[in-house]
């Protein structure tokens, strides 16, 4: 039986994969939780090296799945430190360990559409990386420390999206209490989270291996999904407001999803909704 330790399983995606990859008796499943309490997660401070390194050791896992890290873009612009604490140097430590191994232990990575600087959109694995934040840096170096590894999975995965997603509770909650709301022109394919535990899942079971992508096959606004959001709450006043970034210019960081992964459904709004 494989034993998978998932780092971040406490947050959002984390969790969601924990409970889903728990809930088979094919896997050994451990998670971790770096500020959230709770009985099924052990406790660990991932941007301290020694205590990272020592957990390490002691559950000594098959397959390990990052899923922790700074997400919030705006943070991250203000302090690369805060990037390459939270987003890099666990990586390294990982990486480190993984080299070190008499065993061969598959890390898989969960990365983002930020890794791409947004000038074209419809994003393959093999186009060319440029990103122009702190939080797509902080992915794309943490991408390079792994791929000097032997085994790996990297899943760029755009926004990820179900009944726990920040973004997604906050459009919601705008549009409930008839708030006037401001959406960028951005263009993304935002990925129902069901999606990527199915990828992760895939990727264990037939060892896939190397850089993937995945997404919700549909290009959209975020503008135009608070629009069709609001579609299915035809009660409410919300103004909704569309604010461009980056005029004349829309930046566009859609992806194509992988072969390996097409055969997933693709984001229904209806369905997101009813989670």
């Amino acid at each position: 039986m494989k034993k998978i330790l998932i780092i971040g399983a406490s947050g959002f995606v984390g969790n969601y994969c924990f409970k889903k990859l728990k809930s088979s008796s094919r896997y050994s499943v451990i998670g971790t939780t770096y500020k959230t309490l709770s009985d099924n997660l052990i406790p660990i401070d991932y941007t301290n090296s020694n205590d990272l390194v020592y957990l390490l050791k002691k559950i000594d896992p098959d397959i390990i799945i990052w899923s922790a890290g700074v997400k919030n873009i705006d943070k991250l612009e203000n302090d690369y430190k805060v990037a390459y604490k939270n987003n890099i140097q666990p990586i390294e430590n990982i990486a480190n360990f993984i080299s070190d191994s008499k065993k061969e232990i598959k890390l898989i990575f969960i990365s983002s559409d930020y890794v791409f600087n947004g000038e074209k959109g419809n994003y393959k694995v093999n186009d060319y990386t440029s990103p122009n934040t702190n939080y797509g840096r902080s992915k794309l170096d943490a991408e390079n420390i792994i791929r000097k590894l032997k085994t790996f999975t990297i899943i760029r995965v755009a926004a990820i999206l179900g009944g726990r997603s920040v973004f997604l509770n906050w459009i919601l909650e705008e549009i409930k209490n008839n708030n006037r709301i401001h959406l960028y022109d951005d263009i993304f394919s935002p990925t129902p989270i069901n999606n990527v535990f199915l990828a992760i899942q895939k990727c264990i079971d037939e060892k896939l291996t190397g850089i993937y992508h995945l997404s919700g096959n549909k290009n959209i606004s975020r503008y135009q999904f608070g629009v069709e959001i609001k579609k299915f709450m035809p009660d409410s006043k919300a103004d909704l407001i569309k604010k461009y970034r980056n005029y004349p210019h829309i930046i566009d960081r859609s992806l194509i999803t992988s072969t390996e992964f097409s055969d997933f459904k693709s984001l229904e709004i209806k369905t997101l909704l009813s989670q």
